[in-house]
């Protein structure tokens, strides 16, 4: 049985495979058209996923499952009050809009299923009986659920309706220190870590009630519905300060704003903990959606479960992988659903198609044809030298099977690591976090941790303190065991044997504001675009010095702003087939939530 999970028209779209119950592809459109957030309706990544599960046409897809309901959006898009004026189409408030663009776009007319926005989330990782805890900003009609995962199914005990959500207060206040509410919350925290929470009677007093069932915003400090602002006049007022722009400086009251309302946040966090352990019995796990909660409840010890699995609300692709299980379930509750290490995240040019396209870029390339270790010997002699190092090596698949397949690589003994990546025109993922990928030998014997971990600043063992991570306010470490056989792992042994140092610091693969490459002529342009130093792309070395300087540009700033797929754009432009416009180009006016 073939089943595609789609996500569109709200954060970058998505589309995921599930073939005879294992989870295949789940691939972000933005990865292939390289537009940044892209959001409009699949077509790419929906074709990706038929060639990689080797289906012949769309008529050969079983069920077609969509991330959200339409018609409790719209229920809540009307509830809201939005004024028709801004927008006589309407056209984006269409229910129907979804269906009408897989039928005309994708070219499937078999049977569509639609699954709630929580849900879809929250099915996003196949486990065993478990607590659920769903958080968003927006929903479809609630913004907060919680229940329990059991017999292949989520039976849901509470909501909180739309905007009265935890993550919907983060990203108000997100939007006022000066980041981007759909995905920045967690700079939010670690400017937070720097803050003292001063501002606590204050964000009080945004809240009419705290507790987990009952938590309640007080609309007079938000502008849920008809502003491209989430925070108004009496939040402004409130606070006792200007919104910060992002150009400028962070100032103590930022800091402390920041502290206030993570303090907050924590708060309501640790009560739903509460309430579902009371509630879970037996369960000693937690599926939990949230932007920061990782990062939260890293710094406690003494929580009510055992483990969690954790998930962020802009990671679209999980929502399509969700809606896939949950259309699976409905069809045939006995499947077996497994989500494998091999999952592709975007399609790998075949060994032939690299040669070409090496051979057309008329760069002089060095080559290692079989020679790994040839290979892996150069490439640390770069890295010792505290020179930036970009992979393409393997399938890009989730990172336990494949880690670091598209990584930037630097040396962590370089006290200006994190400052170089920014004059070479990298966009570090998060802008006050980074992540390491470590030898498991030394992890255990050293650091005494045998799994990936969620370190803030105070937990930073001395190794660390002493190289140019110390500036980061939180690390992702990602252990590198043997048993990955992997690139990255013999690159890991061959650099510490050099340097001593088991560690490097990594970076998606994105230059400014691009999306992770996916393709090789992605990985090139890359290389032209910015200032990296080394490109390793499968058995071949490219080098900067290499690149004529006709061809060598300065970093830049991307001209193209968060969620901008204006028609335009240089991309969609050569796509005919792309040139309607995403919905998050609403009419001015219209909250870029909806």
């Amino acid at each position: 049985m073939n089943i595609i999970g789609l996500t569109a028209f709200h954060g970058a779209s998505s589309a995921a495979l599930l073939q005879n119950g294992a989870m295949v592809a789940a691939i972000q459109e933005e990865r292939l058209t390289r537009v940044p957030w892209d959001r409009r309706i699949p077509i790419n990544a929906f074709r990706a996923c038929l060639e990689l599960g080797k289906i012949a046409n769309p008529s050969q897809v079983d069920a077609l499952a969509f991330y959200r309901d339409p018609y409790k959006k719209r229920e809540r898009q009307i509830r809201s009050g939005l004024d028709p004026a801004l927008d006589i189409s309407l056209g984006w408030l269409d229910p129907l809009r979804a269906e009408d663009e897989i039928k005309r776009f994708l070219g499937y007319d078999g049977p569509i299923y639609y699954f709630d926005y929580l849900e879809s989330f929250a099915a996003g990782s196949v486990g065993s009986e478990c607590a659920v805890l769903s958080l968003c900003s927006i929903g479809d009609n609630e913004s907060v659920a919680w229940g329990a995962w059991s017999d292949h199914k989520i039976t849901w005990s509470g909501f909180r309706p739309f905007p009265h959500s935890p993550d919907m207060f983060l990203s108000l206040v997100c939007q006022f220190l000066g980041f981007d509410p759909l995905r920045d919350e967690k700079k939010v925290f670690a400017l937070s870590l720097t803050g003292h929470p001063r501002f606590q009677t204050q964000m009080n007093q945004i809240h009419k009630d705290v507790s987990p069932t009952h938590y309640e915003i007080d609309v007079r400090f938000g502008q849920f519905t008809q502003s491209e602002i989430l925070y108004s006049q009496a939040f402004v007022d409130l606070m006792g300060c200007p919104p910060r722009s992002p150009q400028d400086p962070f100032e103590a009251v930022h800091r402390d704003i920041a502290a206030s309302a993570i303090a907050l946040y924590e708060k309501v966090l640790l009560s739903y903990l509460t309430l579902l352990s009371l509630a879970s019995k037996n369960r000693r796990r937690l599926k939990i959606s949230s932007s920061i909660g990782e990062l939260i409840l890293a710094r406690h010890t003494n929580l009510p479960f055992a483990g969690f699995d954790f998930s962020s609300p802009a990671d679209e692709s999980r929502a399509a992988i969700g809606a896939a299980v949950l259309a699976s379930r409905k069809l045939d509750p006995s499947t077996d659903i497994v989500i494998p290490t091999s999952l592709v995240l975007s399609p790998s040019p075949t060994k032939l198609s690299i040669e070409r396209t090496m051979k057309a870029s008329g760069l002089v390339l060095s080559h290692f044809p079989g020679d790994r270790d040839r290979q892996v010997t150069a490439l640390v002699e770069r890295l010792s030298a505290f020179k930036s190092l970009a992979l393409f090596q393997g399938p890009d698949q989730i990172a336990s099977a494949s880690p670091g397949a598209r990584s930037i690589l630097v040396n962590p003994l370089n006290p200006d690591a994190l400052a170089n990546l920014s004059t070479q025109g990298v966009k570090l993922s998060e802008q006050f976090g980074a992540t390491i990928f470590v030898l498991a030998a030394f992890a255990k014997n050293d650091w005494g941790i045998d799994a990936d971990q969620l370190w803030l600043q105070a937990d930073f063992p001395k190794a660390i303190q002493n190289s140019g991570l110390k500036h980061c306010s939180y690390l992702e470490v990602k252990i590198i065991a043997d048993r990955h056989q992997s690139f990255l792992h013999d690159l890991l042994v061959a650099f510490f044997q050099k340097t001593s140092c088991a560690f490097l610091l990594a970076t998606p693969f994105a230059v400014g504001s691009e999306p992770k490459v996916a393709a090789t002529e992605d990985a090139l342009r890359s290389m032209v675009k910015s200032q990296l130093d080394t490109l390793a792309f499968e058995d071949y070395v490219l080098d900067k010095t290499n690149i004529p300087l006709s061809l060598r540009k300065p970093p830049t700033a991307d001209p193209m702003e968060r969620g901008d797929t204006r028609a335009n754009h240089p991309l969609v432009v050569q796509r005919p087939e792309r040139l309607r416009p995403a919905e998050s180009m609403l009419p001015r006016g219209i909250n870029l939530f909806q």
